[in-house]
């Protein structure tokens, strides 16, 4: 079996669409052949590559995700949510959720223009 269609067997599960399978079993296809040929570094920024593509695709994003992301610490987003500043949030049975088009329309909405 060649390395690409081994990664695509174990990656696929039925919570994820077929386009994110197909583009973290590339990556990861890709990042084993590099890390074969002494290119650890490059592996792991292709995985960490694949990771941040499947989250924005994800409807829902916990803070760990925002943090991740968008490099927003956990602790400010808390900060944001209690004193009730920051982007809008979801609050689903006692978990808090954004969306990417939250965050994106509260940084925009904090654009701060420059007069030249």
């Amino acid at each position: 079996m060649f390395a690409l269609e081994k990664a695509f067997t174990i990656s696929f599960n039925g919570s994820m669409n077929i386009e994110t399978a197909i583009i973290e079993a590339i990556q990861g296809a890709l990042g084993n052949l590099l890390a074969t040929v002494g290119g650890a570094d490059v592996a792991a920024h292709l995985q960490k590559a694949a990771r941040l593509e499947a989250l924005r695709k994800q409807p829902l994003l916990t803070p760990d995700d925002v943090s991740e992301l968008y490099h927003i610490p956990v602790s400010t987003l808390s900060t944001w949510r209690s004193r009730a500043k920051g982007p809008n949030y979801t609050k689903l049975e006692g978990s808090i959720f954004y969306t990417s088009a939250q965050i994106e329309k509260w940084i925009a909405a904090n654009e701060v223009k420059i007069r030249r």
